[in-house]
């Protein structure tokens, strides 16, 4: 059986490639601001590594981050730690109760991101099983700690990636939200 610190490592180390694939390339510069062109098996790869860093529907996430960008900073921003409260941010505990069809309308059209945003919770919880039966108890501090990072690394980003004037670069939230850190950088691109 491994050490705390051994699970601990191995569970950061999965996360941050997990989540620079289906986070950071997939869910964010991919299915929400579409920087780059892939095939469909990339798009599976990229939403089923998003989906175990939380079980969040790709749909959701894209669209949450487009109202972030046409809103950043102001009540309507659905993470504005300014707006919303620092600590519910930092723990992502923020809610949105609709997402205007116009920020997903053409993420609508993507089957699979579709079947992701369906099925995301059956698919979850299939990988949750099959890694316990291969790996035992260890699968579940592994899948458990993965979520936690994901959640603490992009509320993170979140909470620090802006203050009160708006975004700005903190590279050190790479280290849980990985290539995320030059956030003021990426706001400029986006308006472009």
């Amino acid at each position: 059986m491994p050490s705390i610190l051994q699970v601990l490592l191995l569970s950061y180390i999965i996360y941050m490639a997990l989540a620079l694939t289906g986070i950071t390339r997939g869910y964010h510069r991919y299915f929400s601001h579409a920087q780059f062109k892939t095939t469909p098996i990339i798009e599976i790869v990229m939403l089923y590594c998003g989906l175990l860093c939380g079980v969040r529907s790709p749909l959701t996430w894209a669209g949450v981050h487009r109202m972030h960008h046409a809103y950043s900073d102001t009540p309507k921003d659905p993470h504005s730690p300014k707006h919303v409260g620092k600590w519910r941010v930092f723990f992502s505990m923020y809610r949105i109760k609709t997402i205007p069809r116009k920020f997903i309308k053409d993420l609508l059209k993507n089957p699979r991101v579709m079947f992701f945003h369906k099925h995301g919770k059956t698919i979850w919880l299939t990988h949750f099983i099959i890694t316990f039966f291969i790996f035992g108890s260890v699968a579940i501090w592994v899948n458990f700690l993965i979520v936690a990072f994901s959640y603490i690394g992009y509320g993170v980003l979140n909470t620090f990636g802006h203050d009160l004037e708006g975004p700005v670069n903190r590279l050190w939230i790479n280290l849980i939200a990985p290539f995320e850190g030059a956030h003021e950088n990426h706001h400029i691109e986006s308006k472009r």
